[in-house]
This record gives structure tokens, C-alpha cells and sequence, in this order.
């Protein structure tokens, strides 16, 4: 549904008119009140959703440049169409708002990194299991999960990263973790972050592509020839740790 202009008022393209302003002021606060009652307007009558919202700021942000353009040469009429801006963004954003809190789960209620971080304003804190907003002591969650990560260096990411030093890389399994305890019989290591200080940093990750190429051996001998393997019997296969 789209807008049109007739005279001086604001009509709906289906025919049923409905006036809502007229499209002149001559100071900042009348333009405000203006432009918080054309967004209301649009809003309530364009058939708007949460799930529509861009189009809605589209619709508005395309109507004040056409009828509230910046005019330099006419100090009254700027004021009214700076005010009739602001009053509609106004609006806007408290929709918006608004549409985040219904749409998106509470922090509080993230189980998991996925679900957490369906909710964009929050991370996740691996370790404790939690879905939080923003850092604390415990530092900064996490802004992206595991299976969204391909490479060493961006899982073993730490504080200032979006990994943030949550998750574990498997050099074996050339896979990003949410826990080494979820990988047996193979390599992992836990990214280095403030509740671990001992943990691994993305400056390992060549390292570690490099002791996997020499752990090569396919069979005792052949593995323990190198002091840096290990060669594991029951599962036939020669790794760098224990």
C-alpha cells in the first residue's frame, strides 16, 4: 500500500482518503509533532509488521525526502522539516524496539550458542553455560558459534574476537568445538581467554598443522619414529598427544 499526495493533505492510494497533516509548519516543534503522528499514521494504516519493518521505514523515510526536503534558503521551512524528520524517527525506533523484545528471546532464556545468539544483543559464555548481554568479569561471550567458524585461527580467536576465546579446535577432526570433552581419542585445544589463561591462541594453529603432516605413521613404528607423536593400538591411527 503506498502513499500518495493530494492537495495538502496525505491520502491512501485504495481510494479511502484520510487526512492526517498538512504539509507545512514554520518551526522545529510543530514539524516534531508532525512527524510523530505521520509515522503513528503510517504505521497503524500501511498494514505494517514486525516482519515488514524495513519497508515501513522505507515508505517514511521516502515520503519526508519527497514532501521535507532540506531547504537552506527558507529558515522556517527547515526547522518544520528537521522537526517532522526527528518526531518520525523518533517513532521509528521505539517500533523497533518494540518488534526486537517480541521477536527475539530474552538472554536469559539462551540454552545453547545457537539459541543464545538468535537474540543479537546477547553472547554466550561457554564455560558457565550462560546467556548474557554485554561483558563482565568473566570478559566478553561469544558472537559466534562454532559451526558458523571454518579455520584454527578464528575458533581459538580470544577476548575482542567474535569467538572470544569460548571454543576448542581439533586440529584431527579440522573442526571448531564447543568442548574438547566432545571429541574423544583426539586432539583438541581450549582457546586461551580470561578464565584461561593457559588456554591457545591462533599463533599455535601453524603449529599445529604442521605436527599433524608429521604424525603421519601408519603403524607403531613407523609414528613413534617421530618424538612428537603417539601411536594409539586400538584405534590404529598416530596422533601428537595423549
Amino acid at each position: 500500500m503506498k502513499i500518495i499526495i493530494a492537495s495538502s493533505l496525505l491520502l491512501w492510494s485504495t481510494g479511502a482518503s484520510k487526512p492526517i497533516l498538512k504539509l507545512s509548519c514554520s518551526t522545529y516543534e510543530e514539524g516534531y509533532k508532525h512527524g510523530v503522528e505521520l509515522a503513528h499514521y503510517v504505521w497503524e494504516n500501511g498494514e505494517f509488521t514486525c516482519t515488514t519493518i524495513s519497508d515501513f521505514e522505507e515508505e517514511l523515510h521516502s515520503y519526508e525526502m519527497t514532501n521535507y526536503p532540506t531547504d537552506m534558503d527558507n529558515e522556517k521551512s527547515n526547522a518544520c522539516n528537521e522537526g517532522v524528520g526527528a518526531g518520525a524517527d523518533d517513532v521509528s525506533e521505539e517500533l523497533k524496539k518494540e518488534c526486537s523484545s517480541t521477536t527475539n528471546p530474552k538472554c536469559s532464556d539462551g540454552t545453547d550458542c545457537v539459541t543464545c545468539l538468535s537474540n543479537p544483543e546477547c553472547t554466550w559464555f561457554q564455560e558457565t553455560k550462560k546467556c548474557e548481554t554485554g561483558c563482565g568479569l568473566e570478559g566478553c561471550g561469544a558472537t559466534v558459534c562454532p559451526s558458523e567458524i571454518d579455520t584454527c585461527e578464528e575458533c581459538l580467536g580470544g577476548p575482542g574476537t567474535p569467538a572470544s576465546g569460548q571454543w576448542s579446535w581439533s586440529p584431527d577432526a579440522n573442526e571448531c568445538l564447543t568442548d574438547c570433552m566432545v571429541i574423544a581419542d583426539a586432539s583438541c585445544y581450549r582457546a586461551r581467554s580470561l578464565s584461561d589463561p593457559e588456554g591457545y591462541t591462533p599463533d599455535f594453529c601453524q603449529g599445529f598443522a604442521e605436527a599433524l603432516d608429521q604424525c603421519q605413521g601408519k603403524d607403531c613404528q613407523s609414528c613413534t619414529s617421530n618424538s612428537e607423536c603417539t601411536w594409539f593400538a586400538e584405534l590404529g591411527y598416530c596422533e601428537t598427544m595423549c
